[in-house]
């Protein structure tokens, strides 16, 4: 069962960023082009790190006993030169059953950026705490040698609280200026406007 969650987790990464993509193809295949990173993972409990092609997967397991306790994972890398780095997230776990919640930050030495700070309004729910989030983050105007971070995780008010989770990351590089949004649209019109012509040529024929 947990194979099946794991690579349902996966195909639902790689459909966000394969969306993203053809969308508003500004960015290359994931991995094409980028210098994929080496990640660690620090934190509570069990933890592993998986990696399947450019897709880095940072899993957590832990149980405890008290209640209202933050708990903190933390996934980091070296920059192996200077630039930009760009990601795609993809954020699922259960944490317990009362008032659940999850976050996840990233950024570089003390400065971070909250990416997500998702908690349950009501109290004692009938299924588990389980949340599913995602979205991108760039580092920019990174040094060779900087540390890269996402802390992640969360707490539950349950008695004997179950926290677990994955981040799941995939890399990407940009590949073009993005276009100005009047561009976009005259564009789209373009494109419109030759598929109508098309059309009405077929029609005569």
């Amino acid at each position: 069962m947990q194979h099946i969650v794991s690579q349902v987790r996966k195909a639902r990464l790689r459909a966000a960023a394969a969306a993203l993509v053809a969308s508003c193809a500004l960015v290359t295949a994931p991995g094409a082009s980028a210098d994929v990173l080496s990640w660690t993972l620090e934190g509570p409990g069990e933890t592993s790190v998986a990696r399947s092609g450019d897709f880095f997967w940072f899993n957590y397991d832990e149980a405890f006993s008290t209640a209202n306790l933050p708990q903190a994972w933390t996934a980091t890398a070296v920059a192996d030169k200077a630039g930009d780095y760009h990601f795609f997230w993809q954020y699922s776990g259960v944490h317990g059953y009362a008032f659940p919640q999850a976050f996840l930050s990233a950024g570089m030495g003390e400065g971070m950026t909250s990416l997500l700070n998702a908690g349950n309004v009501s109290c004692c729910n009938m299924t588990p705490g389980a949340f599913s989030h995602m979205g991108s983050y760039s580092f920019t105007n990174v040094g060779a040698g900087d540390i890269l971070r996402f802390t992640f995780g969360g707490q539950s008010a349950d008695s004997e609280a179950v926290l677990r989770g994955s981040l799941g990351l995939i890399q990407y590089t940009i590949a073009s200026e993005v276009p100005e949004p009047a561009s976009l649209a005259l564009f789209g019109l373009g494109l419109g406007l030759a598929g109508v012509a098309a059309a009405r040529r077929r029609s005569k024929h």
